[in-house]
């Protein structure tokens, strides 16, 4: 009975993030809504996106999933337009795996392409739901609170949200480590080949293949998560293990960081310190001070969930 229970809140955990992404889907557009076209740029759009249905927020100058989205549509980096479709292009382009595989789902075609380019993250969501399981099964309820702060982190809801690419990175990271415990280190090599081409600063977890003042009370759930978990990192120091090789590269990175990824809300720094959040959650579960710690370190679910404005609880918060 207990074991079921158990079961039922990790199906739950699912329905509800299935539920929350109801709200984006458009019956011409799909999910392009969570790519974040915004009007403001349309002049400068790639004419083959700019006719491909679409998505747009007016009044808007949109978010970074709509320069990803556009080198989705030509992948080749031919087009001498992207120079002026994309806010960096040289900088966008350095992070380019997604936009392959958005291309190869789409077969070619602008509108598809668009529409798998933002799936790529729900599905990546789930399969990390998935993959997650190998390190928080569903046999105790102390292994389902982690779990649920791996997927429901602002980091990797945000990524959802805004169709970028640190949630797809994740899952290669995760696969990588997968890979490493079962002692195959040239899959693992391959897959963080892979992960620098999605997102450089996920070249940090490399390792692992080594044998502002608050406007609301959720506000500041994001940072107090971020120092328990460099701290308990840190602290832990267990060199044997993948996950904690990967985690402990992201708190040597936090203090060089850039104001800009800091500043925000909640800020880029929860995308670049993903990882660190899994490793953190990963090794966890064998701590005896598992429940104070479970809790503070994942307090930017409480933003997660405002993020993606999950049905029944995000009027709460």
């Amino acid at each position: 009975m207990r074991r079921r229970a158990i079961l039922l809140a990790y199906a739950a955990t699912v329905v509800v993030f299935l539920a929350s992404l109801v709200q984006f889907h458009h019956r011409n557009t799909g999910f392009t809504e969570l790519i974040g076209f915004g009007d403001q740029f349309e002049k400068a759009r790639l004419p083959a996106v700019y006719d491909a249905p679409h998505f747009v927020h007016y009044q808007s100058p949109g978010y970074d999933g709509q320069y990803y989205a556009q080198l989705a549509v030509e992948p080749l980096l031919r087009d001498p337009r992207l120079g002026i479709a994309l806010d960096t292009a040289s900088y966008r382009a350095r992070r380019i795996l997604f936009s392959w595989t958005a291309y190869l789902l789409g077969l070619g075609r602008p509108g598809w392409i668009l529409k798998a380019y933002a799936m790529q993250n729900i599905i990546a969501w789930l399969l990390l739901a998935w993959i997650l399981l190998r390190w928080f099964p569903p046999s105790a309820p102390r292994n389902l609170v982690p779990w649920i702060g791996c997927l429901f982190g602002v980091g990797l809801t945000y990524s959802v949200r805004f169709a970028l690419t640190e949630g797809p990175a994740l899952l290669l990271l995760a696969l990588g480590v997968a890979a490493m415990e079962r002692g195959r280190p040239w899959l693992a090599s391959g897959l963080m080949a892979l992960v620098g081409l999605g997102r450089e600063t996920n070249f940090l977890a490399g390792g692992l293949l080594i044998d502002r003042l608050p406007r609301r009370w959720r506000d500041p759930a994001a940072l107090v998560s971020l120092t328990v978990q460099a701290g308990f990192l840190l602290a832990r120091r267990e060199w044997g293990s993948p996950w904690w090789r990967a985690g402990a590269a992201y708190c040597a990175l936090m203090p060089i960081l850039s104001y800009p990824v800091w500043e925000g809300d909640p800020g880029a720094i929860m995308r670049v310190v993903l990882p660190m959040s899994v490793a953190f959650n990963v090794l966890l579960v064998r701590s005896r001070w598992f429940w104070p710690l479970v809790v503070a370190g994942n307090l930017s679910v409480l933003h997660g969930i405002h993020m993606l404005n999950v049905p029944w609880l995000a009027a709460l918060l």
